[in-house]
């Protein structure tokens, strides 16, 4: 499958992993497998030694497992497993919901806006050990420790996502009047 060209209906998706962000325009109802597939395409296409953060890139591209942020509005959050069966469909019917239907396969939601997903959304994508131990706790395979573990539980999701802040960007705590000092941003002082 050809990349596909950017015209006023496609959408644009933020893929992040670590501080890589791979920008791709993408049909709505395009499938989640061929997602994976143009995504690596890309990182092979952008990463020449097959590396990608010092990790060796995935060979196929059923391996690379995506996740849509818990909170749109707060990605520190944490991510929620796309596309990898019915239990993460989003009303638990296994159906989609609304406009957006998911056609389903084998219970696997297969459209990208079926997911969840909208225009200008971050996905988050991984692949390797990591992927594999998530994929672990899903099936309910015990830990190294014989716990079994509940992947909704924040802060357990195993997400190698880096969003910068403000500060890490313009390495400014604060402007007023020119000046940096421990104002906020923005903040006017009283006349």
């Amino acid at each position: 499958m050809a990349p596909t060209e950017p015209t006023p209906l496609t959408w644009t998706l933020r893929l992040k992993h670590a501080r890589t962000t791979v920008l791709l325009h993408i049909d709505p109802l395009q499938s989640l497998s061929s997602l994976k597939t143009e995504l690596l395409r890309a990182l092979r296409d952008t990463q020449p030694d097959g590396t990608l953060n010092g990790v060796a890139l995935p060979t196929e591209a059923e391996e690379i497992v995506l996740g849509k942020p818990r909170d749109v509005h707060d990605l520190a959050q944490g991510w929620v497993r796309i596309g990898e069966g019915e239990e993460q469909l989003s009303n638990g019917t296994g159906k989609g919901k609304g406009k957006g239907k998911a056609r389903e396969v084998d219970g696997v939601e297969e459209s990208v806006k079926g997911a969840g997903l909208r225009d200008n959304a971050v996905v988050a994508f991984k692949w390797g050990a990591s992927a594999a131990k998530s994929r672990k706790e899903r099936e309910g395979e015990p830990d190294d420790e014989g716990l079994e573990l509940d992947e909704e539980v924040e802060g357990d999701d195993e997400w190698d996502v880096q969003v910068p802040k403000y500060e890490d960007t313009y390495g400014v705590e604060g402007v007023v009047n020119g000046e940096a000092g421990d104002a906020e941003v923005g903040s006017v002082s009283p006349v």
